[in-house]
């Protein structure tokens, strides 16, 4: 998969606003994305994730502010046919076959489909499950086609709403291979996610919001430093004891490998799942 893709930022929010009567979906965000990246978008429930996207994707307009694709609005027509989206409710028609389904939507973007043998093929969606009408699949096609979709026109800039959801262990693993290509052929993924693990596994950094507003956005490393360790201990006479193990705290590690009867211990590394909970705790 390779392509050729513009200097501009392929995301740019500036006080990206969006309001519902009285109720505020996304308030003053401003987020900018550097291309061939992966970038994880989290939040709660309500957070603002999908109003987001869908002012991204053209979707819906903003109340006040800007959502910028390379530098033009998101709903220039140009700019959208660089654009790949997956919804999180991927919707087909039924009666068409996959190859069909496909065949129409790459038509929308002119671009044509230089990606979709690829992409089927790593997500193991082959020839004749394509040639079958979309009602007689499974969810978990369902979510393969939807990927599909999304990348077959080989977009400079990929938009996933929980792309993994009811993929099986094997075509998880190949989903992200197909991220992961996508950002080293020089492209960009921004990708919602309610799986913290599928996140710090494929992302290069996560933009975190909270109310609608923007409450961090650094790499998966910065992020996941702020968690704390998990230490356990085991000695000679069968106990055990566990504590946290707080960045730069190593008095605690240093206690346990100085007693002669300890036989055994792990530190587990702190996670984003942990990061994520103190950071959106911290101002709950």
């Amino acid at each position: 998969m390779i392509g050729t893709v513009s200097s501009a930022p392929p995301i740019a929010c500036r006080g990206l606003t969006k309001r519902f009567g009285a109720v505020v979906g996304v308030e003053d965000l401003d987020l900018e994305l550097e291309p061939g990246r992966v970038v994880g978008f989290l939040g709660a429930n309500g957070a603002g994730k999908s109003t987001t996207i869908r002012m991204l994707v053209g979707l819906l307009r903003p109340t006040a502010g800007q959502a910028l694709l390379w530098g033009e609005p998101a709903a220039d027509a140009q700019a959208r046919q660089r654009l790949g989206y997956m919804p999180a409710d991927p919707a087909f028609y039924l009666a068409l076959s996959g190859t069909e389904n496909l065949d129409l939507l790459a038509a929308v973007h002119g671009r044509g489909s230089p990606d979709r043998a690829s992409a089927a093929d790593l997500l193991g969606l082959d020839a004749g499950a394509l040639r079958r009408p979309v009602g007689e699949y499974s969810s978990g096609m369902v979510q393969k086609l939807a990927l599909i979709q999304a990348v077959q026109h080989r977009p400079d800039l990929v938009i996933l709403d929980e792309p993994a959801n009811r993929l099986d262990p094997l075509a998880h693993r190949r989903f992200e291979q197909l991220v992961r290509a996508i950002a080293d052929a020089g492209r960009t993924v921004f990708l919602s996610s309610h799986t913290l693990s599928e996140v710090q596994d494929v992302c290069d950094s996560v933009a975190m919001i909270r109310a609608g507003r923007l409450l961090a956005h650094r790499s998966v490393a910065e992020l996941s430093d702020l968690g704390t360790r998990r230490l356990r201990a085991v000695f000679r006479d069968g106990m055990t004891h566990e504590a946290a193990l707080a960045k730069g705290d190593m008095a605690p590690l240093r206690e346990l490998l100085a007693r002669e009867d300890l036989v055994d211990l792990t530190v587990e590394p702190a996670t984003l799942e942990e990061a994520f909970v103190e950071l959106y705790g911290e101002r709950v």
